[in-house]
């Protein structure tokens, strides 16, 4: 696919949240020390953050935009579009970004809109909320990117217990007649191997029935039912193997952008060891390479904007042209390319009840 681009749009502020909960992989059952630090080793994963079963996607969210509008001063009838990604809404339905729009109090004119995505949702909802602003129609946005995929994970499956976790980020996006950078995207996706990472039952291809709550073995100590996360850490890593440093290279020879001239680089935070492979496809420099792994491990849609937060204090002040590249549940993969004016970028916020 060719990229696309959009002109006169600012990205204002960024804000990320996690659950306060903090639980270490130091302390998986059924490993032994030495497996323990090869999967922190392998995973680059050391903490995760998990909500408690009553606090939703939304909750998250709600909390991150709150905090975002409170830093920038922006009142609640100016923002004219809010877009949520998420994969673990609060209903199938209503629109979950009608409910955000509602506990915001913004106005009732707002354009709302939910998109469907996960590990590359990020970049798919910039896309789409860039596309929006630039036209001019939409003044001040909201992008909302929220899961709390550890609910959808069996409590017994320690293939995906060590690598998930809960977080929402809200993004500041404005039109701006001045902005004449271009922002480019590239987006891509692929149903081939749609079961490399998906729930099986409980919408209305397969509803919900007595067989979906049969645990499934994976292995001696691991097992899920049909209502639970099921993921090919196999498949997705090929995928992401070949697809994503073949995009990134592609969007940066079509819009002859110099990759020297990229000040960081930020991928969804896979895990370790697939984010390294691709970075040496690329030939990157391990520090413009930012990670957030550690202290988050993977937070599915908000694994982008939670890393730069993570490491807020080189965007705060200063001016940066930046890749970010999300890959994964689809299969899809998303490229974008953006130059950054300081934010209003604060370091990782614990949930709070707004």
């Amino acid at each position: 696919m060719k990229p696309f681009s959009f002109k006169h749009i600012s990205m204002a502020g960024l804000v990320s949240v996690v659950p306060d909960n903090i639980v270490s992989n130091d302390n998986l059952p059924h490993l032994s020390q030495d497996e323990i630090a090869h999967l922190i080793n392998t995973t680059g994963i050391k903490n995760r953050r998990i909500a408690p079963p009553h606090i939703t996607a939304s909750d998250l969210g709600v909390c991150a935009a709150k905090e975002l509008m409170q830093r920038l001063h922006w009142h609640p009838e100016e923002v004219d579009l809010l877009v949520l990604v998420t994969q673990t809404p609060d209903y199938l339905l209503p629109a979950n970004s009608i409910l955000i729009q509602s506990r915001l109090q913004l106005s009732s004119s707002v354009f709302c809109l939910d998109i469907n995505q996960g590990c590359a949702g990020y970049v798919y909802g910039l896309s789409v909320v860039s596309a929006l602003v630039s036209s001019g129609r939409f003044r001040k946005a909201l992008l909302i990117a929220a899961d709390t995929i550890t609910h959808t994970i069996g409590s017994h499956d320690y293939s995906l217990i060590p690598i998930f976790s809960d977080a929402a980020s809200a993004t500041a996006i404005q039109y701006d007649a001045h902005a004449n950078i271009d922002a480019w995207f590239c987006v891509q996706s692929d149903a081939s191997k749609y079961d490399a990472i998906y729930i099986p039952d409980g919408a209305f291809r397969n509803p919900t029935n007595s067989k979906s709550f049969e645990e499934i073995c994976l292995d001696s100590h691991s097992t899920r039912n049909r209502l639970n996360l099921h993921m090919n850490g196999q498949d997705v890593f090929h995928f992401g193997l070949k697809n994503v440093a073949h995009q990134v290279e592609n969007l940066l020879k079509e819009t002859s952008v110099d990759p020297n001239t990229i000040d960081y680089w930020v991928f969804h935070q896979a895990n370790k060891l697939l984010n390294d492979r691709i970075s040496a496809k690329l030939a990157l420099p391990q520090n413009k390479v930012l990670y957030s792994l550690y202290d988050y491990g993977n937070t599915s849609c908000a694994t982008i904007p939670l890393t730069i937060c993570h490491h807020y204090e080189k965007f705060e002040h200063v001016s940066n042209r930046i890749v970010l590249s999300g890959f994964g549940v689809g299969l899809s993969w998303a490229t974008a390319c953006l130059h950054l004016q300081p934010l209003i970028c604060s370091p990782i916020i614990e949930y709070y009840e707004c």
